[in-house]
């Protein structure tokens, strides 16, 4: 996964980093999405119970920075056998909505406007290898309001959501 996140990514000027820690047991993790012009998104925390046993902490660390890497670019892993135990306790994430979906496009349709791009450019650049279907639903909130801020800095003005 780690592989094709890394090929998908290639010469779209983003990079990506692991933020963990522990804490009584409770491991977490986010991933953190850097670009080359400024932009960084900081996937919310996944964190995981663990019996503070150093092979639970050990395994649930494996899970979770899996979990944040596949979630945060919107790739899916292979089935993960060895993290059932860290999954208990693990969030449920939901998926974006239609209504994001429709938004995030006519974002991504403006902000190619005012950059003089593709659409299909400007969209991987913020997504990389991800599609707009594949985001979770508060990833697509950060998102569009990413997006939106950067589109006022750019035009001034507020573009046009629906």
């Amino acid at each position: 996964m780690i592989k094709a996140i890394n090929e998908g990514i290639k010469e779209t000027g983003l990079a990506w980093l692991q933020d963990t820690k522990t804490n009584a047991g409770i491991v977490s993790v986010r991933t953190i999405v850097f670009h080359k012009d400024g932009y960084r998104f900081e996937s919310s925390w996944t964190e995981i119970k663990t019996s503070g046993k150093a092979q639970d902490i050990g395994s649930a660390m494996t899970y979770a920075r899996r979990y944040s890497l596949s979630t945060t670019f919107g790739v899916n892993s292979e089935t993960d056998d060895d993290g059932q135990s860290a999954n208990e306790g693990a969030p449920q994430f939901e998926q974006v909505s239609h209504d994001q979906q429709k938004l995030l496009t006519n974002l991504f349709n403006e902000m190619a406007k005012t950059a003089g791009k593709p659409a299909k450019d400007v969209q991987k650049g913020y997504l990389g290898l991800t599609t707009i279907g594949a985001l979770r639903h508060d990833m697509a909130n950060s998102l569009i309001k990413l997006i939106t801020e950067q589109l006022e800095k750019l035009t001034g003005k507020v573009g046009d959501k629906a």
